[in-house]
C-alpha cells in the first residue's frame, strides 16, 4: 500500500475538513491498485478507513485522472446543484 498526499479542490460528498488529504491505494494491479502520477489532477472516489484514519481508493472505484473523468464531474456538478 502507498499513501499519496494531495490538495482537495472540490468536494461533492464526504470529508471536507482534511486538506491536504491523504489517500491510500495499493500499488499492484493484481490487488486493484491505482497509481497516482505527478503532476496530475484526479477525481477520487474512495471510502474512509476507520482503523487507519485515511481515505482509501483503488482501480475498482471510479477514481480517474481528471482528463478521463469529465462525464463524472459534469454529473456530480449537476447533482450538487440539485441538492438543497
Amino acid at each position: 500500500m502507498r499513501e499519496v498526499t494531495f490538495d482537495v479542490l472540490t468536494v461533492w460528498k464526504g470529508l471536507t475538513s482534511r486538506n491536504p488529504a491523504v489517500v491510500r491505494a495499493a500499488t499492484s494491479s493484481i490487488s486493484c491498485g491505482f497509481e497516482f502520477r505527478k503532476p496530475g489532477t484526479y477525481l477520487v472516489f474512495g471510502y474512509w478507513d476507520v482503523e487507519r484514519e485515511v481515505l482509501t481508493t483503488n482501480m475498482c472505484e471510479l477514481t480517474r485522472r481528471e482528463s478521463e473523468a469529465q462525464r463524472f464531474i459534469k454529473e456530480l456538478d449537476k447533482l450538487a446543484a440539485r441538492d438543497p
